[in-house]
């Protein structure tokens, strides 16, 4: 209750969001968060199994999970989630599959004559705002 103030009150209303209090501690009593929490994992786990990844990688995950939802089409509405909130059509250009294969360009500084010029990893991560991605270098 004490993270309800009068400005976001206002931001709620000025987006259309509908705020409703939960009994604390009663997670069964909100299902539809219940259902989007559970389907967020297993698409996690699914992408940590799919890529051979330890579970260290989980937020990694689930950032990349969260961030294609929210581009994506959803049953029963005529605009993606990001395009209901800001008011635009979200930029799906630059989507990859978690854990696949990745290059790195080297900084000039970094490159040496006869090296290549590119470290090889796996996406892990958009980062949000940027044209960039995380990428997590292979151990070899």
């Amino acid at each position: 209750m004490e993270y309800l103030t009068h400005a976001l009150k206002a931001w709620y209303e000025e987006k259309g969001i509908i705020s409703e209090m939960t009994t604390p501690y009663n997670a069964q009593h909100n299902a539809k968060t219940e259902r989007v929490d559970r389907t967020l994992m297993e698409r996690v786990r699914a992408a940590l199994l799919d890529f051979g990844a330890e579970e260290g990688l989980w937020a990694e995950a689930l950032a990349s999970v969260v961030h294609v939802l929210n581009r994506s089409p959803k049953s029963g509405l005529d605009v993606t989630p990001l395009e209901a909130l800001k008011g635009r059509h979200p930029n799906v250009a630059g989507f990859c599959v978690w854990g696949s294969r990745a290059w790195a360009l080297k900084l000039k500084k970094q490159q040496r004559k006869m090296e290549p010029r590119t470290d090889v990893g796996r996406f892990v991560v958009f980062t949000v705002g940027e044209k960039a991605y995380r990428i997590l270098e292979d151990g070899t």
